[in-house]
């Protein structure tokens, strides 16, 4: 199936959105203070602009003998709020809210909502940094579903940093996730609440070298327990080692590449363990910039 879309996937915004790997209390700071468009107090606000699959599709679903083309897009307005008080701790959250758009197929059209809370401070060679995200998304038919599917995520996390940042420094961090799909059958027959819903425990250390500017290379070893609602037959572990880079703006571009191995192994004695390369990436592009 030819699939003629623009598919700019993009993340715009009025500011450049802070995506340092590991978080520097005081650049977290000034990049607060430097991007924020309204000042009211101790508190500071920046407007966020969101677009993504904007454009024609020949067919919005996926392996579907007929065609349905349209036209598309996801547009959504949102704010990040944050408080720094007594210069050591900053207080950060984040509320986008965004619209599915469908030229033709009205009865497709969703609101997905994204939220996060973030809190940095520091003490002596030690950076710390505690998170919390929320999101209920209805996503868009792509290669591993081939209709409209609907989830929540949670996620708490805590990260410290150990060393001088402006050299080599440790990263020791936690994640808990929770993914909950939609109950509704999938296809007729198959529920994906009942095959998806887990949780996810990730317990990580990365070792970092500042090269020049912001640009570091890490070394990370990360292990995850996966747990399934209604499925513990399924339940099982997972050991990554990766190298990677992070690179900070250069133009309008920022991002981070990694590549490593996986080994995955079920708890179930009749699943085997699997090991295979593993690799990820990110580029954000900052289109617009509002003036002060």
């Amino acid at each position: 199936m030819t699939r003629k879309s623009l598919k700019c996937l993009l993340l715009l915004t009025l500011t450049l959105t802070l995506t340092l790997s590991s978080d520097d209390f005081f650049q977290v700071k000034d990049k607060i203070i430097e991007e924020s468009r309204f000042k009211l107090g101790f508190l500071y606000f920046t407007p966020l602009f969101f677009l993504e699959n904007v454009g024609y599709t020949s067919s919005i679903y996926t392996f579907e003998e007929k065609d349905y083309p349209d036209w598309t897009g996801d547009v959504g307005l949102g704010v990040r709020a944050s408080a720094i008080v007594a210069n050591r701790l900053i207080l950060q959250a984040e509320e986008l809210p965004y619209y599915s758009y469908y030229l033709e197929n009205k009865n497709l059209r969703s609101w997905s909502n994204r939220f996060g809370a973030t809190a940095y401070s520091f003490a002596g060679p030690f950076n710390f940094k505690a998170g919390y995200e929320r999101n209920d998304l209805r996503q868009r038919p792509n290669l591993e579903f081939t209709r409209p599917y609907h989830y929540r995520d949670s996620s708490w996390s805590g990260e410290i940093d150990i060393g001088r940042r402006a050299d080599l420094f440790l990263t020791a961090y936690a994640r808990f996730n929770e993914l909950l799909y939609d109950e509704d059958p999938y296809g007729g027959n198959f529920n994906l609440a009942e095959s998806l819903n887990h949780r996810e425990n990730i317990f990580g250390a990365r070792l970092n070298k500042r090269l020049f500017t912001r640009t570091t290379v890490y070394a990370n070893y990360e292990r995850s327990a996966y747990s399934f609602q209604s499925s513990p037959e399924r339940d099982a572990s997972a050991q990554t080692f990766a190298l990677g880079v992070v690179f900070p703006e250069i133009g309008i571009i920022q991002g981070d590449f990694q590549i490593g191995l996986k080994r995955y192994s079920p708890e179930n004695p009749l699943y085997k363990s699997v090991q295979r390369a593993n690799g990820r990436g990110e580029k954000v592009g900052t289109i617009v910039r509002g003036g002060r």
